[in-house]
């Protein structure tokens, strides 16, 4: 999957990856690996802009994964 920016600004304080509800369902958890050290997991939530094929985050999750 591609990364996305995430749809709503209310999504983005939720603290979850946003998927096309034809990917993943709400609820259901992902882990993101940015090196073979470091793993996130999230949680999922569901929005029907984000293009099927991607999982959205928002700027706070990005730079937070990319820190370490």
């Amino acid at each position: 999957m591609q990364a996305a920016r995430c749809p709503t600004d209310d999504l983005s304080l939720t603290n979850c990856a946003v998927a096309n509800e034809k990917d993943l369902q709400s609820g259901q958890h992902v882990t993101v690996k940015t090196t073979p050290t470091h793993k996130y997991i999230f949680t999922v939530k569901t929005h029907h802009s984000v293009v099927p094929g991607t999982i959205a985050f928002s700027l706070p999750q990005v730079r937070g994964c990319l820190e370490d």
